[in-house]
């Protein structure tokens, strides 16, 4: 809420500037459906989204994360 047009629920602004991922703090269930909506009506573009996506899943595969190791680890069974 330090960010003028921003909230704990939404703040397009720091996705369009290159924040992965967002650490909420309360009632996150909120956050979550108010992204999908902005991101819907064009608040975040879908530029930014898979700029995002492809650096979180990039930093994974780097760490091994997505490995069969690291997947049945976390109790995800394989395909």
């Amino acid at each position: 809420e330090e960010v003028e047009g921003c909230s704990r629920f939404l703040c397009e602004q720091a996705v369009e500037a290159g924040v992965d991922v967002m650490m909420v703090v309360g009632d996150w269930k909120k956050y979550i459906p108010n992204t999908i909506s902005s991101a819907k009506k064009g608040g975040i573009t879908a530029e930014k989204i898979d700029d995002s996506v492809t650096r979180i899943l990039t930093v994974k595969a780097l760490y091994g994360a997505m490995t069969t190791p690291a997947l049945r680890a976390a109790g995800i069974k394989e395909r």
